[in-house]
């Protein structure tokens, strides 16, 4: 009889710890695959910010020289032939 229950204790002490192995892995296989989609997301995330302040860097250059075009055509309003203009056409 003791030796029925010690095959038993030692087949359930078996099958536990396979469970427990397999699950172990599975968990550390998600967390390593989570901390690489974490990693592509930020990298995503700081080329689009980049890209962005490109972007809004190069409009604000742009608005800029509007800026100091529009200031020139109204400080010279006077002085402006709009007779040149529909001649370039």
């Amino acid at each position: 009889m003791k030796n029925i229950l010690a095959r038993g204790g030692i087949e359930f002490l078996a099958v536990l710890l396979g469970i427990s192995g397999s699950l172990w892995i599975d968990s550390n296989n998600k967390s390593v695959e989570l901390k690489s989609k974490t990693t592509e997301v930020y990298s995503l995330l700081e080329n689009q910010t980049d890209e962005l302040i490109n972007y809004t860097t190069n409009k604000l250059n742009e608005y800029d020289k509007q800026l100091v075009r529009y200031n020139a055509l109204i400080n010279d309003w006077d002085t402006f032939n709009y007779d040149t203009i529909v001649n370039k056409k």
